[in-house]
């Protein structure tokens, strides 16, 4: 497959064995506000929010990198790495995020979350989350999956 249907194949899907996923296209909506009491982040930068929609829990983030580009003065785009645990009643999914966000409100946001694992029913899970919405610091994150 070329690395262009490989990518289309990735937006939007969240492949994990369970009950009540399963490989197709699933959709939910995030929230999350920026946390800055127990934040180990070596950036500063950790979220913890809500999922609804096909996953219905509680997430946390910690960026690991954090990094301008030559065109950040003018577009005001950062690109981040870092470490997504989803909490759900089914169980835990692990992934490693990688993305960018517009450091100017309302702060656009896109990232890919590629799956690394889990527990309960997400144990051996694989695949790929898409976040899409806005993200400040001030304000935290909301938006679709």
């Amino acid at each position: 497959m070329s690395p262009l249907g490989r990518i289309a194949l990735v937006m939007f899907v969240i492949a994990a064995a369970t009950p009540s996923l399963s490989a197709a296209t699933k959709r939910g909506h995030f929230s999350s506000v920026v946390n800055t009491t127990t934040c180990a982040s070596p950036v500063g930068i950790c979220t913890e929010g809500t999922l609804t929609g096909a996953l219905k829990g509680t997430f946390s983030f910690t960026a690991t990198t954090l990094t301008p580009s030559t065109d950040t003065p003018t577009t005001g785009v950062m690109f981040y790495t870092g470490d997504i645990t989803l909490t759900t009643r089914d169980g835990v999914v692990f992934c490693k995020d990688a993305g960018a966000f517009d450091v100017n409100a309302p702060g656009a946001v896109s990232s890919v979350c590629s799956i690394t694992g889990g527990t309960g029913a997400f144990a051996g899970a694989s695949g790929t989350i898409q976040f899409v919405g806005t993200f400040t610091l001030a304000d935290g994150g909301d938006g679709e999956y």
